[in-house]
């Protein structure tokens, strides 16, 4: 629900207001969050089996889905070159050193393990901007059913969606 997840975001403001090198609400001296037009950003949207998709920012699934709850929060800049290093990289074949699952294409979506929350957490992680990880970065909570980042929650969000989630596949173009 919105009041977990805003408890959980202030609770993780009080944390990363004694730390130098976390995301701060209010990022770059600019009040948070962002009210940005529609023209602003591009959006990698991660939603489905049909890969991933490169939208202007408020044409997404999520947005579309919970339009008076979505709040933009910068978490850092980048330059537009790693961005595109880094989406291509998320659609290579594999796994990263760390144990990040790459393929990030068409049929490959898994509920549990290759998902938008896995997606958004590689992309940050590769950009080195702050990601979920116990401890720095992001919230491991806004990544439930991950074990690295979340172990009890996980499995009960596992037990539950195990069955619908079904086995983790690769895309045709990792299957070559």
């Amino acid at each position: 629900t919105d009041t977990f997840v805003a408890s959980y975001f202030r609770q993780f403001q009080k944390w990363c207001s004694k730390r130098s090198d976390c995301f701060k609400a209010n990022w770059g001296g600019v009040t948070q969050p962002l009210n940005l037009p529609g023209s602003a950003c591009t959006e990698l949207e991660w939603a489905d089996n049909a890969g991933i998709k490169v939208l202007r920012l408020w044409q997404s699934r999520d947005f579309s889905t919970h339009k008076f709850q979505t709040k933009v929060y910068p978490v850092g800049e980048v330059a537009l070159a790693d961005v595109k290093q880094v989406f291509n990289k998320a659609q290579s074949c594999g796994s990263t050193p760390d144990g990040y699952l790459l393929d990030y294409n068409e049929n490959a979506y898994h509920y549990l393990q290759r998902n938008c929350h896995t997606f958004t957490d590689f992309m940050l992680h590769d950009l080195q901007l702050p990601y979920w990880k116990r401890g720095s970065g992001l919230p491991s909570r806004f990544a439930p059913e991950d074990f690295r980042k979340n172990r009890f929650l996980a499995k009960l969000v596992q037990r539950v969606m195990e069955k619908e989630a079904g086995p983790l596949t690769s895309s045709a173009k990792c299957q070559r």
